[in-house]
């Protein structure tokens, strides 16, 4: 397990179709967090005073959020699955769909973007922007935890 310095952006919210293009307001976070790398994936781990997160990286992307808004993305390309957003105010049965994403992987680095839908019970769906960058290793001045398993080495390019 090491340190990473992480930055994500979460934004959208205009129609899919492009009719009244209504903007939520984004989501930026820029925390130091925790990676775990295994054999086929890494993880990264952090916090914001209202959530913490979990992103896995392997064959698509698994975004876990905790908090009094939680929810589970799994992000396959050209996929789609379901999601639960859990609220205080109850449960919202949601799909996302893939419309884009891409995963560039560096010894110091990992970058992902992903454009999506949003949908909700047949509606309209939303689009959304994911961005996240982890600076890790030399560049990131993280640092690697003594005894850490896992592979170091990077995959560089390609889509999630």
């Amino acid at each position: 397990m090491c340190t990473a310095e992480i930055k994500l952006i979460s934004c959208g919210g205009e129609a899919a179709e492009g009719a009244a293009a209504e903007e939520f307001a984004a989501e930026e976070i820029a925390v130091r967090g925790r990676m775990r790398e295994e054999e086929d994936c890494v993880t990264f781990f952090f916090r914001t005073d209202e959530a913490a997160f979990c992103l896995t990286f392997g064959r698509g992307v698994r975004i876990v959020r905790t908090g009094s808004v939680a929810y589970t993305l799994q992000l396959e390309p050209g996929g789609t699955c379901a999601a639960c957003i859990r609220t205080p105010y109850g449960e919202i049965a949601a799909e996302a769909r893939v419309a884009e994403q891409f995963l560039e992987r560096t010894p110091e680095r990992l970058d992902y973007r992903c454009s999506y839908e949003l949908g909700f019970g047949g509606g309209e769906g939303l689009r959304r922007e994911i961005i996240f960058t982890a600076r890790f290793g030399k560049d990131g001045g993280a640092e690697r935890n003594r005894g850490a398993s896992g592979s170091r080495g990077g995959r560089k390019g390609g889509r999630a």
